[in-house]
C-alpha cells in the first residue's frame, strides 16, 4: 500500500515520509500534528500542574507570613497566588481527572510546604510526619508511573 503523500510503501528504505509539522502548525492546530503536538500538549499539562503547585506553595508560605492576615503584603500575595493556582487547576481539569490532579497538587504542596516551613519558620517534623510525607511522595510516584488515568 502506497503512502498517499510520499508515494512510497511503508517498508521502503530511504523513502520520503511526511514532513514534521512546523511550530506554526502545532501552535495553531492546523493539519495532523502527530507526535510532536501530542508531546507538547502533554508537556504543557504537566507544566500547568507544576506551576499550580508552585503558586499554591507560594500562597501557603505567604499565609503563614501574613500572621493571620495582619500583614497586608503577604496577605495580598497569598490571595493572588491561590487565584493563579486555582486558575491553572481549572484549566487542567479539562484534560485530567480531578482526583489525580488534586492528589498530585495537594501531595506535592504538602511536601514542599514541610520543607519550606522547616527552613523559613523553624517548624520541625517528627518521625511520624516524615514517614507520612514519604508515603505521600510514594503515592504521587505510583500515580505518575503506573496509573493510566494520567496523560503520559
Amino acid at each position: 500500500m502506497r503512502h498517499p503523500e510520499s508515494g512510497s510503501s511503508p517498508g521502503d528504505i530511504g523513502s520520503k515520509t511526511r514532513p514534521c509539522p512546523t511550530s506554526e502548525t502545532i501552535i495553531h492546530g492546523g493539519g495532523d500534528p502527530g507526535f510532536p503536538a501530542i508531546f507538547l500538549e502533554t508537556l504543557m499539562h504537566w507544566l500547568y500542574l507544576a506551576l499550580a503547585v508552585l503558586f499554591e506553595t507560594i500562597g501557603t508560605t505567604a499565609l503563614q507570613a501574613s500572621q493571620q492576615f495582619t500583614r497586608i503584603g503577604p496577605s495580598v500575595l497569598m490571595v493572588a497566588s491561590y487565584a493563579v493556582s486555582f486558575y491553572l487547576l481549572a484549566q487542567l481539569l479539562r484534560v485530567m481527572p480531578v482526583g489525580v490532579v488534586y492528589a498530585i497538587w495537594s501531595g506535592l504542596g504538602i511536601c514542599f510546604i514541610a520543607v519550606i516551613a522547616y527552613f523559613l519558620f523553624d517548624q520541625k517534623l517528627d518521625l511520624a510526619a516524615i514517614i507520612g510525607i514519604a508515603m505521600i511522595i510514594a503515592g504521587v510516584a505510583v500515580i505518575n508511573l503506573f496509573s493510566n488515568t494520567t496523560a503520559h
